[in-house]
């Protein structure tokens, strides 16, 4: 795994120097979970969330341009996490990605109500 090396080499030659050393440590722990699976997911979580949010605040400013791009982000944020949830039978995967397909069916119509009133 490429972060799993990256943290290696950053932290390789202080560890050598002092095994005990708290914050090499606590920099190649990190990368080694963020490396993993698990990892995976915390990363696809986060990059959802702060997408999420920064679309929040656009269509909140009621910005049109955006509302077409939040459409799709949320259909294929959806779609995957549905298949991901199919795939794998994680319930809550599959009620989050039905939840954003729900709100990307809002967000259409918003996008329809606002573009029709211009």
């Amino acid at each position: 795994m490429a972060l799993e090396r990256i943290t290696r080499r950053l932290t390789i030659r202080e560890l050598s120097e002092d095994p005990t050393d708290l914050v090499a440590r606590a920099i190649r722990s990190v990368g080694y979970h963020l490396a993993s699976a698990r990892g995976l997911i915390v990363w696809y979580l986060i990059i959802h969330g702060v997408i999420k949010i920064i679309l929040v605040y656009l269509l909140l400013t009621r910005q049109v341009r955006v509302y077409p791009w939040a459409v799709v982000f949320l259909l294929v944020f959806g779609l995957a996490q549905s298949w991901q949830g199919f795939m794998h039978s994680r319930p809550d995967f599959i009620v989050f990605g039905m939840f954003d397909l729900v709100l990307a069916a809002g967000v259409w119509i918003e996008y329809r109500r606002l573009r029709h009133s211009v």
